[in-house]
């Protein structure tokens, strides 16, 4: 049987063991897939409670989030990271802060920066 909030998932892996003929199974995974929804539940909560402060507390958020691929986490991980942003006189020291530096290859004439080392 399923609830309301019975995730597609968890309806197509109790019908597929059902059809199939595989109650014993379906009976051991069912509280697993119950444990599933439940944590999924949560995490929409929690999803939805760190939007509301980031709304609140951390409005710079929006304008981060429209980069294409940063998201609320992503966003507000940044700005609790860096702080106080003016603390910083150019942006290149930013990413050198969060250890995200070229990778230089120098010899003789040749100094190339190559991709970033991820390591300050």
């Amino acid at each position: 049987t399923s609830s309301p909030k019975t995730t597609a998932f968890a309806k197509k892996v109790r019908c597929e063991l059902h059809e199939q003929g595989y109650e014993e199974e379906l009976a051991l995974i069912t509280p697993v897939l119950v444990v599933i929804e439940s944590v999924n539940e949560q995490i929409k909560e929690l999803e939805k409670d760190i939007e509301k402060m980031a709304a609140e507390k951390y409005p710079e958020c929006e304008f981060l989030r429209q980069v294409s691929g940063v998201g609320l986490l992503t966003s507000i991980s940044f700005i609790l990271t860096i702080g106080d942003p003016n603390r910083f006189s150019k942006v290149r020291d930013v990413g050198a802060y969060l250890g995200l530096v070229p990778r230089r290859d120098q010899s003789g004439d040749c100094d190339k920066q190559l991709r970033i080392t991820k390591a300050g």
